[in-house]
């Protein structure tokens, strides 16, 4: 029999016992009591661990199967995902979308692990998974995992998706396409774009579109993706146009449903280039060349301090997206201060008005 002492230190026991072997409880954002979850199980997945990508998509298997999961809100679907995967629910770094287009039938499941894991630059490992549930209701689940094993296509920098956008061939030739935008940071301007294609009912990388260094995704739309980019200035005799006058802008077509991946680029109009091409034609003695850079005829009686063989240069004092003032000079000529405003049209600057001064003259 045992005694009162012995009596309570059998029950402590089993309480120890009995707290051993019960579960964890986690509260909602902290690491999972799943053993090897976590940064562990993040870890080893950037590695490029077999075993640990599969347990990623296993562990998140309870939150496909939820019957209520596509009226679940974004702000869930992190809460949920981080517990299901042991991990710190960060705002920018799990990401619940319906894309742009699409029908009700597709979400998508970004999760920025390279970002999770806390290193400094982290790796670039980010994965995407694909909710279909367009064939009889069922839901379908594709994942692709990139662990940044092309950073070479995408300017070598680690990519964070910040938005999706759903496309399809109408002829159903090309297929169905999600383009992820792409930021060199969470949360940050779209610089590229990750474009996945379905294959045989599964999703994987088709292509990644990064034309620049410093380009940032303007739009996408029916016709293609637009992105703008910086461009070298153009040969001339204006010198000092402010840092990021030049820009161009790449069109990447959508063609049959899918984005072909050799960009159309075109020159964005500034006044700085329009000036330069009308004073090359002056100096040309190209006289229908000026009156198709300017805005009406009465414009060219202000242009007549240029002529042919003058070989001078300038300055440039001011640019606007139509307004130039610059300081030009010319041996045994007074040094002037001349003043070109510009008009949109037939997408070029034509020259509506031009004036100008002796640079000696009071302002």
């Amino acid at each position: 029999m045992l005694t009162v002492r012995s009596s309570i230190l059998a029950a402590l026991i089993v309480a120890m016992l009995a707290a051993w072997l019960t579960p964890w409880t986690v509260s909602e954002g902290a690491p999972s009591a799943r053993a090897g979850g976590g940064p562990d199980l993040l870890r080893r997945a950037s590695m490029g661990d077999e075993g640990a990508l599969r347990e990623i998509e296993t562990r998140l298997d309870p939150l496909f199967a939820r019957k209520d999961l596509w009226t679940l809100g974004a702000a869930e679907v992190r809460r949920e995902s981080a517990r299901l995967l042991g991990v710190a629910p960060g705002e920018d770094l799990i990401g619940w979308a319906s894309p742009a287009g699409a029908t009700d039938a597709i979400r998508t499941l970004t999760l920025d692990f390279g970002e999770m894991l806390g290193a400094s630059p982290g790796p670039a490992f980010v994965s995407y998974g694909v909710v279909d549930r367009s064939a009889a209701s069922e839901v379908r689940v594709s994942w692709y995992h990139d662990l940044g094993k092309r950073l070479s296509e995408q300017g070598n920098r680690g990519w964070h998706p910040v938005d999706v956008t759903f496309i399809s061939a109408r002829s159903g030739a090309g297929g169905r396409s999600l383009l992820f935008s792409e930021a060199a940071r969470p949360a940050g301007p779209a610089v590229g774009i990750l474009v996945l294609q379905e294959r045989e009912g599964t999703w994987s990388a088709g292509a990644r579109l990064a034309p620049a260094a410093d380009a940032r995704l303007v739009a996408i739309g029916p016709g293609g993706a637009v992105f703008e980019a910086p461009r070298d200035p153009p040969a001339g005799v204006l010198s000092g146009a402010p840092a990021g006058m030049f820009r161009s802008l790449v069109v990447y077509e959508l063609t049959g449903g899918l984005l072909q991946t050799e960009p159309l680029t075109a020159p964005v109009p500034d006044p700085v280039s329009a000036a330069e091409a009308l004073l090359e034609s002056l100096r040309e003695g190209d006289l229908e060349g000026v009156r198709r850079r300017c805005a009406s005829p009465d414009v060219l009686g202000a242009l007549q301090y240029f002529s042919p063989g003058w070989k001078g240069g300038g300055r440039v004092v001011s640019a606007s997206r139509t307004d130039l003032e610059f300081v030009y000079e010319e041996r045994g000529r007074p040094t002037l201060r001349l003043h070109f405003r510009f008009v949109r049209g037939a997408g070029s600057l034509l020259l509506e008005s031009a004036t100008g001064r002796s640079e000696s003259e009071p302002g």
